[in-house]
C-alpha cells in the first residue's frame, strides 16, 4: 500500500495534471496535429521513460480488431511516442504519418533533428523485412529538402551498415528481425544513434492470422524488446453519436495527459483519485465525464499485460499494482454489495481491477481460496474460481441458481477443452456503458440476466417440441461450447475438417441439422452457430438428440446423427460421455452415458440407461444403420425411457435414465424371472462387445464378461 507522504503528492500531481497542457517536447514545436492517410492503430509504451507526443482527441477509443468491445475507453489514443535509449534516441509511430500536410512536414523535421541530436551520417532505411514500400520514395525526397545523403539497406542489418547512419528508419515491417540484428540496431542507438520505427499493429495482425498472432509477436516489438513499446490490434474510432463511430485519421492531443502505458504511473493516479474522491466517486463518475474517461482508460492500462497475453515483469507489475489500487479503496473493489443503475462505470472497474488480477497469474488453487474469501465468493461462485480459475463478472447480482447453472454444465467439460476465464452478465453491470472491455487471458463469454425458470423454450423441433428447458441454462450451454468450437475444433486439424464435412454435407436445407428452426442456409452463413446450436438441445435432454438423429434418418437422412455422433465425441472422455437433463424450472441433471468405438475410434454404440443407439458405417464413413433397443424392465408394454420422460409414468429420481427400484434390467429375456435361460444367453455371448449382444451388458462396460455374470447371479430369482 502507498505511504501516506507518497500519496498525498501523487494527489497534487494528479489534480494539476487534469488540465491538458501543451507538450514542449523539441518534436512538437510548430506541430498542430498529425493526419494520416489510414486509419491508425494505438501504441501502448510501458515505463515513465516514454514520453507522450501525440494521440487521438476527446472521443477517440481504441477497438480490438477480434473483440465485440472496446479495449480503451474515451481516452487519447496514443500514436507517436519517444525517449532516450543510452546517449541515442528512439521515436515509434503507428503510421508513417507522410501525407503531404504542413504539420506532418513540421513533425518530421523536427522528428529528424532531434533523433539526429548532430550526430554526421546518412539517412538510412531498412528493406529485407517486408517493410512497407511507400517510406523509401518518401526519405529520397526528405533527405534532399534537409540536405542530408541516404542510403538504403538491402539485406540484413548489422554494425558496419550502421557505421555511417545518422538516422536509421524502419517502416512497419511484416518479417522478424535477426537476434544479431537487433543486437546491432540497438547497440548502435546506445552508442548515439537516432532510430524511427513505424509499426501499425492492426496492418500487421491482419496479415498474418488476426485471432491467431499476438501483439508481442509484432516485429517491431521484438525489435525494441525491453524498450517497453508495443503496437496493438484493432484501429483507432471516433463517436459522432450513439450510432455512428468513424475511422480516426487525425491526431490533435500533443503530449500532456495522453497515456502511455506505464504501469505504476496509472496505478499511483488512480491511488490519488481514491483518496481525492472518498465515497462519492461511484457517483460521480456517472456525472463527471472527464473523471469517467481518465479512470476507464487508467484501469484498462493496468490491463495491457493481461489482455495482450505478456509475460513476465510487466504481468508481475500489474498484479502489484493492482493491490495497491485494492487497498487504496477497499471498499470500493469488495464484492460485498451492488452498483445499481446508474453506476455502471464503478461496476465495470471493479470487474476490472479484479479480472487484471487474476489474469496476473492465480495458478495456485490455495490462493485462489483466499483470494475468493477476500472476494466474498461463495457456493458455486467460489468454486468455479477456485477450481475452475474462472470468474463471474456481473455485479454481483447473479442469483446462487445462475451461478449453479453455469457449474452444472462446465463441470463435466474438460478444462482442457475449454479454456473459459470469464463469464459476463452484461445486463447486470449497468446499461450506460463506460467503454471499458472486461476481455483478458482466455475466453470470455457474455450470458443473458433470465434467471432460471423464470423463462423457457423447445429447443428441439416436431414431436420432441413439448420438451420445454429454461432459457439461462441453454445460452450457457450455447455460449460456452462457442469456446469448445473455437478452443477444441477449430484448433485440431481433424476436428475441423470433420466438422467442415458435417457443414457442407447438411447444405441448406434445414431439416438436415439437429437445430431445424432455422431459415434455410442459416448454418452456411452463420457456421460459428452449427456446433454451439446442439448445446441448446444436449443440455435439454441428451437423449432426445440422438432419438431426434435416428427418427430424421428413418426418413432418409443421414446428417442429424452424424451430428449428434461428432458433439458426443467431441464431449466424450475416452468410452464416457456427460448427458444431461434440464427442465423449465432451471434444474439441470447429470448422467453418463458409456459409448463403444470400432477399431478406427468412430462411435458405435451410445448406452444411455434403459437405452442403447447402435450404428454402422458405410464405405464412405457415413451412417449406414441406426438402431434403438429400449429396456422394459417392468415389463409393462411400455419401454422405460417412454415411461421416464414422455409419460411421466415412471420415477427416475436419479436420472439415471432407469426407472428406480426396477432390476428387470437383468432379466436378459424378459420373462419376468431371472434364471438359466437369462445366464445361458449370457454365457454364449462371452467376450463380445456390447453393441453384437447389447442386452447381455449388464454393467455397460462395453463387453459381456465377468462383470455381468456377478448382477445376473446376484439378482438370481423372480424379477421384482
Amino acid at each position: 500500500m502507498l505511504k501516506f507522504a507518497r500519496l498525498l503528492t501523487v494527489v497534487v500531481a494528479f489534480i494539476a495534471s487534469t488540465v491538458v497542457v501543451r507538450a514542449d517536447h523539441p518534436t512538437l514545436q510548430s506541430v498542430t496535429s498529425l493526419t494520416a492517410a489510414a486509419p491508425s492503430s494505438a501504441l501502448i509504451a510501458f515505463g515513465s521513460a516514454w514520453t507522450p507526443l501525440v494521440a487521438g482527441g476527446d472521443g477517440t477509443r481504441f477497438w480490438r480488431a477480434d473483440g465485440d468491445e472496446p479495449f480503451l475507453g474515451t481516452a487519447p489514443q496514443l500514436v507517436a511516442v519517444a525517449r532516450q535509449w543510452g546517449k541515442g534516441r528512439i521515436l515509434c509511430t503507428s503510421r508513417a504519418f507522410t501525407t503531404n500536410a504542413a504539420s506532418n512536414n513540421r513533425f518530421q523535421v523536427n522528428a529528424h533533428a532531434w533523433l539526429r541530436n548532430g550526430r554526421p551520417g546518412f539517412i538510412r532505411w531498412t528493406t529485407s523485412h517486408a517493410e512497407q514500400s511507400e517510406l523509401g520514395y518518401f526519405l529520397i525526397n526528405f533527405a534532399s529538402s534537409v540536405g542530408q545523403g541516404w542510403l538504403p539497406i538491402v539485406g540484413p542489418v548489422g554494425t558496419p551498415e550502421l557505421a555511417a547512419t545518422g538516422v536509421l528508419y524502419i517502416d512497419d515491417p511484416d518479417l522478424q528481425f535477426s537476434d544479431s540484428e537487433r543486437t546491432a540496431i540497438m547497440n548502435w542507438v546506445a552508442a548515439g544513434g537516432g532510430l524511427w520505427v513505424n509499426a501499425s499493429g492492426n496492418r500487421w495482425v491482419g496479415a498474418h492470422g488476426r485471432t491467431s498472432v499476438p501483439e508481442y509477436d509484432h516485429p517491431v516489438a521484438r525489435l525494441l524488446s525491453g524498450t517497453g513499446l508495443h503496437p496493438v490490434r484493432g484501429s483507432i474510432t471516433r463517436r459522432i453519436d450513439e450510432q455512428t463511430i468513424v475511422s480516426e485519421t487525425n491526431f490533435d492531443v500533443l503530449g500532456g495527459n495522453a497515456l502511455t502505458g506505464d504501469l505504476i504511473t496509472a496505478g499511483d493516479e488512480l491511488s490519488a483519485i481514491h483518496l481525492a474522491q472518498g465515497a462519492a466517486l461511484a457517483v460521480n463518475l456517472t456525472t463527471d465525464a472527464a473523471l469517467r474517461a481518465r479512470f476507464t482508460a487508467l484501469h484498462a492500462v493496468l490491463a495491457y499485460p493481461c489482455t495482450l497475453g505478456m509475460t513476465g515483469d510487466d504481468v508481475l507489475t500489474a498484479a502489484s499494482v493492482c493491490v495497491q489500487v485494492y487497498n487504496a479503496s477497499v471498499g470500493f473493489y469488495n464484492h460485498g454489495a451492488n452498483y445499481h443503475a446508474p453506476n455502471a462505470p464503478a461496476a465495470f472497474a471493479r470487474e476490472r481491477l479484479w479480472r487484471t488480477y487474476i489474469d496476473s497469474g492465480l495458478d495456485d488453487a490455495a490462493i485462489r481460496a483466499q483470494v475468493a474469501s477476500i472476494a466474498g465468493w461463495v457456493n458455486s461462485r467460489r468454486t468455479l474460481f477456485v477450481d475452475r480459475q474462472l470468474m463471474i463478472l456481473d455485479n454481483q447480482d447473479a442469483s446462487a441458481a445462475q451461478a449453479n447453472s453455469i457449474l452444472a454444465w462446465l463441470s463435466r467439460m474438460p478444462a482442457e477443452r475449454v479454456p473459459l476465464r470469464a463469464v459476463t452478465i452484461r445486463d447486470f453491470l449497468g446499461t450506460a456503458s463506460p467503454e471499458l472491455s472486461l476481455d483478458g487471458k482466455g475466453y470470455k463469454i457474455n450470458v443473458v440476466r433470465d434467471r432460471p425458470a423464470s423463462s423457457s423454450e423447445p429447443p428441439f423441433p416436431a414431436p420432441y417440441d413439448g420438451w420445454l428447458c429454461d432459457i439461462f441454462a441453454q445460452v450457457t450451454a450455447h455460449e460456452v461450447t462457442h469456446v469448445l468450437d473455437s478452443a477444441y475444433i477449430y484448433g485440431n486439424p481433424q476436428r475441423a475438417a470433420r466438422r467442415a464435412a458435417l457443414l457442407a454435407d447438411a447444405g441448406n436445407d434445414p431439416l438436415n441439422y439437429l437445430r431445424s428452426g432455422f431459415e434455410p442456409g442459416f448454418f452456411q452463413v452463420n457456421q460459428l452457430e452449427f456446433i454451439a446450436s446442439i448445446a441448446n438441445q444436449w443440455v435439454a435432454e441428451s437423449d432426445l438428440c440422438f432419438r431426434l438423429g435416428k427418427l430424421r434418418f428413418d426418413a432418409g437422412r443421414r446428417q442429424p446423427i452424424e451430428q449428434a455422433l461428432f458433439f458426443a465425441d467431441m464431449f466424450s472422455t475416452g468410452n464416457t460421455v456427460p448427458f444431461f437433463r434440464c427442465r423449465k424450472n432451471g434444474t439441470i441433471s447429470t448422467r453418463t452415458a458409456t459409448l463403444a468405438r470400432d477399431a478406427q475410434g468412430r462411435i458405435i454404440s451410445v448406452i444411455d440407461g434403459s437405452v442403447a443407439f447402435h450404428v454402422t458405417y458405410d464405405a464412405q464413413g457415413h451412417v449406414a444403420t441406426v438402431a434403438e433397443v429400449d429396456q422394459d424392465c417392468d415389463g409393462d408394454g411400455v419401454a422405460d425411457v417412454d415411461e421416464i420422460l414422455f409419460l411421466d409414468t415412471a420415477a427416475d429420481t436419479n436420472f439415471d435414465m432407469r426407472i428406480d427400484g426396477c432390476t428387470g434390467f437383468n432379466d436378459i429375456n424378459h420373462d419376468g424371472v431371472i434364471d438359466g435361460s437369462d445366464l445361458a444367453w449370457l454365457l454364449s455371448r462371452w467376450g463380445l462387445l456390447a453393441v453384437a449382444a447389447p442386452e447381455a451388458d449388464l454393467d455397460q462396460d462395453g463387453v459381456i464378461g465377468g462383470g455381468d455374470l456377478a448382477i445376473l447371479l446376484n439378482n438370481w430369482g423372480p424379477v421384482n
